[in-house]
């Protein structure tokens, strides 16, 4: 059975290139580009990696990682933010809140990253 990832990410033309990419891969790839849409998709069908944008309409990924967190789902949660990184890896100018829900996920991933580092990552939470 092919492993089913769920990308949410609001770059239409990112989320066609990944979804191709990673279906030559093996995987079963459903986009969404708006949060409500994904919080709604997430509690209906189960999935085994969730790539998530932070900064997205409707529910922005932070209000997606709270409300994971909050109802226990799991779910292995990558993050894909296009947010600075200062020199020891961390992401700039978020606050105490927002440091401890990317916490949460199972990686976090700067973009632009290649799509091999993104399968590479991915292949290695499952």
């Amino acid at each position: 059975m092919k492993k089913r990832i769920l990308l949410l990410d609001d770059d239409r033309e990112l989320c066609e290139e990944f979804q191709d990419i990673l279906e030559a891969e093996g995987f079963y790839v459903k986009i969404v580009q708006n949060g409500l849409s994904g919080k709604s998709i997430l509690e209906n069908e189960l999935f085994d990696i969730l790539l998530l944008d932070i900064k997205i309409p409707g529910l922005n990924g932070f209000a997606i990682l709270k409300w994971l967190k909050k109802n226990k789902y799991k779910i292995k949660i990558m993050v894909l933010t296009g947010r600075p990184i200062d020199r020891t890896g961390q992401i700039k100018d978020i606050n105490d809140e927002e440091e401890e829900l990317l916490n949460y996920a199972d990686e976090v991933i700067n973009k632009p990253s290649t799509i091999e580092n993104i399968i590479r990552k991915i292949n290695s939470l499952l």
